[in-house]
């Protein structure tokens, strides 16, 4: 660990945690933290973001906020609203938060910037790394929304601390897991439990998906169905209630593959 650091403005964030080496956008709204983004834009750029552990509380205190957070360089600050500031901002490092004082109806924060630690077996580093970027590019396949620049960029990944930052900023979405992998500093640990918590997303993932299917499948065969009573409609009044009957089930028996219309005529 290094040197403890005063930062200008800490900003707790509700359902989100930021990793070193990503750029994330992030709609502020609340007094404290709008006067904590320009104590930060008044300084150096540099802003403390700490994931709440409660998302509902409105004016949360130490207690209130995870122990490891991010130190972040804002890039860009813009309206999203009347009263939302919408920010771009680039994670730079790993923080353990030490204390926090009311500055101004804002937070500052003192912190200890922490560094990864690589010890551990390197072939094993390698192999888990690997690992991590073939189940993320699985996961990214079944999800179907992630694109194909994300997963080209974490193929080429090469520092495995980052690539599992990265991996999981764009694959986990509890922010408890987040929170877990941010805390690890451990690299070959970090990598272990990424690759554990990817297997259970994809898993996920994979039902999901064949709820989604099933699901397709079965308003396609209402939507066919509905399709053939309004046709009916029409052979009703040429051919009569009793006719028209027949006809009807034996389409919708024939749509299912009990038998076919040539057996019945």
């Amino acid at each position: 660990m290094g040197d403890v650091n005063q930062v200008q403005g800490k900003l707790p964030l509700r359902g989100l945690a930021v990793f070193p080496n990503t750029t994330v956008c992030i709609d502020v709204g609340r007094d404290r933290s709008l006067a904590a983004l320009e104590a930060a834009m008044e300084g150096e750029r540099h802003i403390l973001l700490v994931a709440q552990r409660n998302v509902n509380c409105e004016q949360p205190e130490r207690a209130d906020l995870y122990t490891m957070g991010t130190v972040a360089r804002v890039r860009h600050v813009m309206p999203a609203s009347d009263d939302v500031m919408r920010l771009v901002c680039e994670g730079e490092s790993r923080a353990l938060l030490l204390d926090m004082t009311d500055e101004n109806h804002h937070w500052m924060g003192s912190y200890v910037s922490v560094e990864s630690d690589m010890a551990g077996d390197e072939d094993e580093l390698i192999g888990y790394a690997e690992r991590a970027k073939s189940l993320f590019t699985l996961l990214a396949r079944t999800r179907g929304h992630v694109s194909g620049e994300m997963v080209q960029m974490v193929e080429s990944e090469t520092n495995p601390g980052t690539l599992a930052d990265v991996i999981a900023a764009n694959s986990l979405r509890k922010v408890q897991d987040k929170q877990e992998i941010l805390e690890c500093r451990n690299v070959l640990l970090r990598l272990q439990l990424l690759c554990r918590m990817l297997r259970e997303e994809g898993e996920l993932a994979r039902i999901e998906h064949e709820i989604e299917e099933k699901t397709k499948a079965n308003v396609d065969e209402h939507q066919r169905e509905y399709y053939l009573r309004e046709q009916l409609k029409i052979v009703q009044e040429e051919l009569g209630d009793v006719l028209m009957q027949v006809v009807f089930h034996t389409v919708i028996e024939e749509e299912r593959g009990r038998f076919d219309m040539e057996k019945v005529c």
